[in-house]
């Protein structure tokens, strides 16, 4: 089976139609981003990080992992999204979460408004290797999403190891160029 018909078959074999339609959505990148979600997430839904959300807007937030069941879990990115892995099993794992984060890209430039970003302060927003500059960003910003802006939250970490979020960055907004590579889920691209 090729990766389109696994991307196919998991689409459709674990996802509700309407899943994550109602939802704010967060994207993250790197050790810091990985940490960092779901303090994040948490936080948002109970009223910090809203900016540029009406008062009596009430949506929780999510990202892909919360609508796809039995995929590879999040610290097991860390392991091998750096570098490109040579083992036919890691391949197969890479694609998988590739497939994931493209779909939760999708959905979340579908639904629109303002996407959240979570990353490291040192982490460029076109770094090739990461999934959101390969899977996640052209997809948010091209001329088909209803995306109308993203908000980049750098994080860091404090002396427990708690993440501390930056004051937002606007990184992009309807009407700039496309972030990312348009992605190509049957070969990896890099």
């Amino acid at each position: 089976m090729d990766y389109y018909q696994k991307f196919v078959e998991l689409e459709k074999d674990k996802v509700k139609d309407d899943a994550g339609v109602n939802n704010h959505w967060v994207f993250y990148s790197g050790d810091a981003g990985i940490i960092g979600k779901d303090t994040f997430v948490y936080e948002f839904n109970n009223g910090q990080h809203r900016e540029g959300l009406k008062d009596n807007d009430k949506e929780t937030m999510i990202y892909a992992r919360y609508i796809y069941e039995n995929v590879i879990a999040s610290n097991d990115l860390k392991k091998i999204e750096n570098d490109f892995p040579s083992d036919q099993k890691n391949k197969a794992d890479l694609m998988d979460m590739a497939m994931l984060s493209f779909r939760g890209a999708q959905r979340a430039a579908q639904r629109g408004g303002i996407i959240r970003f979570v990353t490291s302060p040192s982490m460029s927003n076109a770094d090739p290797k990461k999934f959101w500059t390969q899977w996640e960003a052209w997809i948010l910003t091209n001329g088909n999403s209803k995306v109308e802006k993203i908000l980049r939250y750098d994080v860091t970490m404090d002396k427990n190891d708690d993440p501390i979020f930056a004051e937002p960055r606007e990184i992009w907004k309807k009407g700039d160029k496309a972030l990312g590579v348009k992605p190509n889920y049957k070969t990896w691209t890099r």
